[in-house]
């Protein structure tokens, strides 16, 4: 039996990442789950491949209602064991505040006047989330969306605490032959504000996944794309050994979430991380 094989590239940026993605492949063109498809736009979330690179590059708008909203909900039902500090808003700070982002006001920023943590609370000042990109076929889209709605609501919440978020994307998956291919790229540093937009679709658009990972996966060697089952099943979606999983970590998404799911995994990341959730069960 060959011995497992191991694919791994390490994106600098989100520009890096998308930009090797856009490389021309025509070879791909006719097979129905590639990157290029255009036969099931509701699988791959957009009608064309252009049209999720187009949202890559810009951002997705569209999904920052729903993700304000969320996190919003969220605000309303904390008790932190850190202090709370006062925030000041201008059109630069520390953190973007959704809520303000969304609705267009132009002083969107906050900075956190008061940032001193009680010295008995277990919370980090840096707080490393690991979030996977991947998902299975049998995923919906709109499952896909809640669960990334989530982890940006909950990076958003962590920094209204005065924790700093770094938030990596991947990839990681596993083909039929036992062989791993894994991506990874930056969409936050502990010191830059959350970019709404970036987020929104990278980790909550399902195009980010079944086209712009699909068409990395694509840009492998003729070698490496068929120990990765490339054109076709394009892998198993997998999670991170443990040694990689940072401070908060979700995996790649194997069944459908609701909405009360992706509520209750924020609530037991906030707890993790030693900020109390008030009453047993937190219900929305």
């Amino acid at each position: 039996m060959p011995s497992r094989e191991i694919i791994r590239r390490d994106f600098d940026s989100i520009g890096e990442y998308v930009d090797r993605a856009a490389r021309p492949v025509d070879y791909f063109r006719n097979n129905s789950h590639t990157s290029q498809a255009t036969e099931r736009p509701e699988f791959h979330g957009t009608p064309t491949f252009e049209d999720a690179l187009d949202l890559a590059r810009s951002g997705w708008t569209d999904g920052r209602e729903y993700i304000a909203k969320l996190a919003e909900r969220l605000n309303g039902r904390l008790s932190a064991l850190v202090s709370v500090p006062e925030v000041r808003y201008d059109v630069t700070g520390d953190f973007l505040d959704i809520g303000r982002f969304v609705s267009d006001e132009p002083e969107d920023f906050g900075t956190l006047v008061d940032t001193q943590v009680r010295v008995d609370a277990p919370v980090a000042k840096i707080v490393r989330m690991r979030i996977s990109t991947g998902a299975r076929f049998s995923v919906a889209p709109s499952s896909y969306f809640i669960r990334g709605a989530a982890a940006i609501a909950l990076a958003d919440v962590l920094e209204r605490k005065g924790c700093r978020v770094e938030i990596m994307a991947y990839t990681r998956s596993e083909s039929y032959s036992d062989h791993i291919s894994t991506y990874t790229y930056p969409l936050k540093h502990e010191n830059q504000p959350l970019d709404i937009d970036a987020c929104a679709f990278f980790l909550a658009h399902i195009s980010s996944h079944r086209r712009i990972n699909f068409a990395n996966r694509e840009q492998e060697s003729e070698h490496d794309r068929k120990l990765m089952d490339v054109p076709g099943a394009y892998g198993k979606s997998q999670s991170l050994p443990e040694a990689e999983k940072g401070d908060i970590h979700l995996g790649a998404l194997v069944e459908n979430w609701t909405e009360q799911q992706a509520f209750d995994w924020i609530v037991s990341q906030l707890r993790s991380q030693g900020i109390e959730v008030e009453g047993d069960e937190v219900r929305i």
